[in-house]
């Protein structure tokens, strides 16, 4: 009985730490599309403010 509650707490906590690390991964993804998307933003009304003005 307790052999199978140790597998089990070990699966959990495999589960766990593989979880972790996909939120991990997606929080580093998403914050480096938000900054992409920032620059380009940031480029694109640099260029839209030139073509107002010109």
């Amino acid at each position: 009985m307790i052999a199978r509650a140790k597998t089990a707490e070990m699966a959990v906590r495999k589960a766990a730490d593989s979880a972790r690390k996909a939120g991990a991964y997606l929080s580093i993804f998403t914050g480096l599309s938000m900054l992409i998307g920032a620059f380009i933003a940031c480029a694109a009304a640099a260029l839209g403010g030139q073509h107002r003005d010109t």
